[in-house]
C-alpha cells in the first residue's frame, strides 16, 4: 500500500528521503535511521565513532529489507549502521534502536541500558516504547514519549519532538 509523507516531517527529518509514493515500509525504514540523528546518547555508549549503531528488527521483515537497502546506500565516512533479525528472546546486546513489528508488543526493557524501542502498534504507544508508528489515512506518523526514553538513558531531541503527532507522558 503506498504510503504518502507529510511535508513538515521530511523538512524536519530531511535525510528521511522518500518518494511521495514511498511504500510504508521504506518510509519506516528512513525513519528508523533518522530518528538517530535526533537522540541524545549517553556518554561511552559511542564512544568510538567507528563503533556502529545497530538497529535490530523484530517481526517486521519488509521493514528490515527497506532498512538494508537504505543501509547500503549511506554515504562514506558516516558512522556505520547495521541491520539486525532479531527473534522473540533473542539478547539485545550490541542493539541500539530496537523496532518491534505491526501489532507486537516491546519485550521488557533491560534496565539501565540505552535502548530506543520504536513499535508499531495501532492501537496506541505501548508501555515500554519511547517512539511508535501511526499511520494516518496513507500517511506514516509517529508518537513519542520523552519520559520512557529518559528511563533508557536518552534523550529525545526538541525537534524531534514538534513534528511528532502526539507527544505522551508516562
Amino acid at each position: 500500500m503506498p504510503v504518502l509523507l507529510v511535508a513538515p516531517v521530511l523538512a524536519a527529518l530531511p535525510a528521511a528521503r522518500a518518494t511521495p509514493q514511498a511504500t510504508e515500509a521504506g518510509v519506516k525504514a528512513a525513519y528508523l535511521v533518522k530518528f538517530l540523528s535526533y537522540v541524545e546518547w549517553p556518554a561511552g555508549s559511542l564512544a568510538d565513532p567507528q563503533t556502529p549503531q545497530v538497529i535490530g528488527v523484530l517481526g517486521a521483515d519488509a521493514v528490515l529489507a527497506e532498512l538494508q537497502q537504505v543501509l547500503a546506500s549511506r554515504p562514506a565516512g558516516a558512522r556505520p549502521l547495521r541491520a539486525r533479525r532479531l527473534v522473540p528472546g533473542a539478547p539485545l546486546d550490541g542493539v541500539h534502536v530496537l523496532h518491534v513489528g505491526h501489532g507486537r508488543l516491546p519485550p521488557p526493557q533491560p534496565a539501565g541500558r540505552p535502548l530506543l524501542v520504536v513499535s508499531d502498534v495501532p492501537e496506541g504507544l505501548p508501555e515500554g516504547s519511547a517512539l511508535n508508528f501511526i499511520t494516518m489515512g496513507r500517511r506514516v506518523r509517529f508518537e513519542a514519549a520523552p519520559q520512557v526514553a529518559e528511563r533508557a538513558g536518552l534523550k529525545l531531541s526538541a525537534r524531534l519532538l514538534a513534528v511528532a503527532e502526539r507527544v505522551v507522558t508516562q
